[in-house]
């Protein structure tokens, strides 16, 4: 957090002058590098404000807090906000890690889980429940063997589907148990599938949660999913609401965000009501409804809706209204004669949904006649209004009279409907040709506030003259956060597959309906989904280009360049069978019904593009072909006349138990013992460490009078047995005990080694734990570790 004098988009960068695109492309993309998000904000809108007036003054966001998904998902109720100061030209930042403890009444939704669809019993327990309630003649009694099945999946599911997180828990620790027990295959396989099982429940959960449609679920993408469904959950959480009155509610009325009306959020920091979309929830029983009525009503749609209606029918699109009102536009901006010159009128109506009077669509008033029309060329029809939805344009002749007949007009729409014109809201688009006195007599009849016109029509940019690329940073911004928000490293290359072709292109695909994108903001799009497909180091490397082969002498030539187009005509020609056979090829592999991952990795071990060392020292990536993966480092015997004794020890945290296991073994690497015990009270891992060590020094000095080397994996252990006189812990007991061992007369050293050279301890020490006894074998008698001793011979 802190000054990065620097924005991210040119709505950042209040003034009039632009700031330069470069510099905020470069801080863009630094961030996409270091895989860090912008934690938003509440209050001003920017940071810095250098007080001056006019045209000089110069107002701009520069501080922000970035933070990566790690820190986001440890403070998920952090919020930014930016506070005012009289003193300095910046704005002071707070960050707060949690938010104001909510105090929530209301009662748990059931939500039908798609994880119950794991259990063939859930359609016998749907199936019972349905028969169970009998005859449903009415709405209201198939609404209640709704409600009698839902309830019923709810019992049935205490029972079948608990908590995901603990019996995951519960069947990680059992699985473990049975591998360190070295149990039977069988049963290590039975524990396995139980598991992955567990896993892909859990990944349904959370795909359910996440609300994403475009990825399915099996890939084990659920810290993908989680993540997302955090973030939704903060982003539409309501923590107050402010009355026209200006009053603050922290408390939510009751039946104002229930399961049937849910508050969707307008802008960032909505507080005001306002700033909320209301929407209804529809149940089950409406949506069948709905449903049936709309395939009844849908062969006949085109009939029963008027021809000027241009969306919600087959063959008509949204688009037509906006190449519409965009004509229009140009028509006003390139009129020259004051006489014939028109406006454009922005509506904007206040909770358009939810104050509609019904019985004024029994009164016919007609709004045709009482404007002058705009008509684009001579023959052209006229265009008073467009309207679409909530999104209604008037178009009449620039004049104080019209302008009156205007605010007539829509006087008796809001008294007949109940809708409500915001004038605050509303935006007038004038031609350069009508006089200032006329827009500002326009302006104040219609009281107009906006000075400029509205920058969108539904979802486009507003033209004005030749679109330059800043029209369109509002598309790149999308994109962008919507990549930021996913991110790169939560998906594999299937999943990333998916999401361009399903959301980041698409994206696009609507704007480029009805304009042609600028040849700059095309690349900037395609850097966006390249960095997003490669990863962002790899993508700034630089791109393939084509080169012409120089003649023997290194200089190009016409010769030169004729010779490879010939050598190149002369391959494609003699290869055209086997291209069709690899056409087929491909179009098997892609048809395939398999993950998308397994399709991407068959067709890099296909095309020989695996990051195998070969390819990597090809592409001068390295400097040898041969694998670099290093066997594991064995276990050595000690040096002639020494005795080696190995050491380790297990701890459960959960159980607060631990187990110990020792091994000790001669030069030759014979077993002298072997042994295994159990810890029923034990505090932490460094403990059992040390009970391990006190132990296996007890029993080898009965068994053997040679010196002594111990090894331990723990190097906590090592380093607080060398350092004994200064310890000043819990285990101070431990250590001293063992000190006094190692003081004797006989020559004992203790060191630190790799795990995989610890592997006979590690397992009698796991045993030790899991069985709950304590056992002891002489000489090479133990069964259960001969393999590995086996192992650590040959590896030697």
């Amino acid at each position: 957090m802190g000054d990065f004098n620097e924005a991210l988009w040119q709505f950042e960068h209040l003034p009039v002058r632009q700031r330069g695109e470069g510099q905020m492309l470069a801080f863009r993309e630094l961030i996409q590098n270091c895989d860090l998000h912008d934690l938003g904000f509440s209050g001003v809108p920017f940071t810095y404000d250098n007080h001056r007036e006019g045209r000089n003054n110069v107002r701009v966001r520069v501080d922000r807090a970035l933070a990566d998904d790690s820190w986001r998902d440890i403070f998920s109720e952090s919020q930014v906000v930016h506070l005012t100061s009289p003193c300095s030209d910046h704005c002071p930042v707070q960050i707060k890690f949690s938010s104001e403890p909510q105090r929530s009444t209301r009662s748990k939704c059931l939500h039908y889980e798609i994880c119950w669809e794991r259990d063939a019993q859930s359609t016998a327990v749907i199936e019972e429940t349905w028969k169970e309630v009998g005859d449903k003649q009415d709405l209201g009694k198939i609404s209640s063997a709704l409600g009698r099945v839902m309830g019923a999946l709810r019992l049935w599911s205490r029972t079948k589907f608990k908590n995901i997180g603990r019996e995951l828990e519960k069947a990680r620790k059992n699985l473990a148990r049975l591998q360190a027990s070295n149990s039977d295959r069988t049963e290590l396989r039975r524990a396995t599938d139980h598991m992955n099982e567990l896993l892909y429940r859990e990944e349904m959960l959370w795909l359910q949660c996440s609300r994403i449609s475009w990825l399915k679920e099996g890939d084990r993408n659920t810290k993908f999913f989680h993540s997302r469904s955090v973030w939704r959950a903060k982003k539409n959480r309501i923590s107050k609401l402010r009355d026209s009155s200006g009053t603050i509610q922290r408390e939510m009325l009751e039946g104002t965000n229930d399961i049937a009306i849910v508050l969707i959020p307008k802008t960032q920091q909505s507080i005001e009501l306002k700033e909320f979309h209301p929407i209804s929830l529809c149940n089950v029983l409406y949506k069948i409804v709905s449903k049936c009525l709309v395939n009844r009503l849908r062969p006949v749609l085109d009939d029963l809706i008027s021809p000027n209606q241009s969306a919600f029918v087959p063959g008509r699109l949204i688009t037509d209204n906006a190449l519409l009102a965009f004509e229009c536009f140009h028509y006003i901006q390139k009129s020259k004669r004051p006489d014939t010159a028109a406006c454009a009128y922005k509506l904007d109506l206040s909770k358009a949904y939810d104050r509609v009077d019904w019985r004024f669509l029994e009164k016919e008033k007609v709004m045709q006649g009482s404007l002058s029309p705009v008509h684009v060329c001579r023959r052209a029809p006229g265009i008073s209004h467009l309207m679409f939805a909530d999104d209604t344009l008037l178009f009449f002749k620039a004049n104080n009279d019209q302008a009156r007949v205007t605010k007539e007009v829509l006087h008796d729409y809001a008294l007949g409907t109940g809708q409500l014109i915001n004038p605050a809201k509303c935006s007038m688009l004038f031609s350069s040709a009508t006089p200032a006195e006329v827009q500002n007599s326009i302006s104040n009849t219609l009281q107009l506030t906006n000075v400029s016109f509205e920058n969108k029509y539904l979802g486009f940019p507003t033209p004005e003259g030749r679109l330059s690329k800043g029209k369109f940073q509002s598309l790149q911004e999308r994109i962008w956060k919507r990549i930021m928000m996913w991110g790169e490293n939560f998906l594999l290359a299937g999943g990333k597959e998916i999401m361009l072709k399903a959301v980041i292109q698409a994206m696009s695909v609507y704007v480029m309906g009805v304009f042609k994108l600028p040849d700059s903001v095309c690349d900037d799009l395609n850097r966006l989904s390249r960095n997003f497909w490669w990863g962002a180091e790899k993508a700034r490397q630089e791109e393939d280009f084509l080169s012409w082969h120089p003649d023997r002498l290194g200089l190009f030539s016409v010769r030169s360049a004729y010779h490879l187009a010939l050598s190149l005509n002369e391959m494609a020609s003699s290869s055209s069978s086997s291209d069709e056979n690899l056409r087929k090829t491909w179009d098997c592999l892609w048809k395939s019904k398999v993950p998308q991952k397994v399709k991407i990795h068959a067709w890099k071990a296909a095309s020989n593009t695996l990051p195998t060392m070969e390819n990597k020292k090809k592409r001068n990536l390295e400097a040898s072909e041969i694998c670099k993966i290093q066997p594991p480092v064995p276990w050595t015997k000690p040096q002639l006349g020494w005795m080696k004794l190995n050491i380790d020890g297990s701890f459960d945290a959960s159980l607060n138990q631990g187990g110990i296991g020792a091994i000790l073994r001669n030069n030759a690497g014979s077993v002298i013992f072997s042994a295994c015990g159990f810890i029923e009270r034990c505090s932490s891992a460094l403990e059992a460490e040390l009970l391990a060590c006190k132990e296996g020094i007890i029993m080898a000095l009965q068994w053997t009078l040679l010196p002594i080397c111990i090894e331990t994996d723990s190097l906590e252990a090592v380093n607080l047995n060398q350092s004994a006189n200064n310890v000043r812990s819990e285990l101070a007991h431990l250590i001293r005990e063992i000190g006094e061992l190692i003081s004797g007369n006989r020559e004992i050293t203790i060191k630190k080694m790799l795990r995989c050279q610890n592997t006979v301890s590690h397992f009698l020490a796991n045993r030790g734990r899991t069985v709950s006894r304590s056992e002891f074998w002489p000489d090479n008698t133990c069964n259960l570790i001969t393999h590995l001793v086996c192992e650590d011979s040959l590896i030697d």
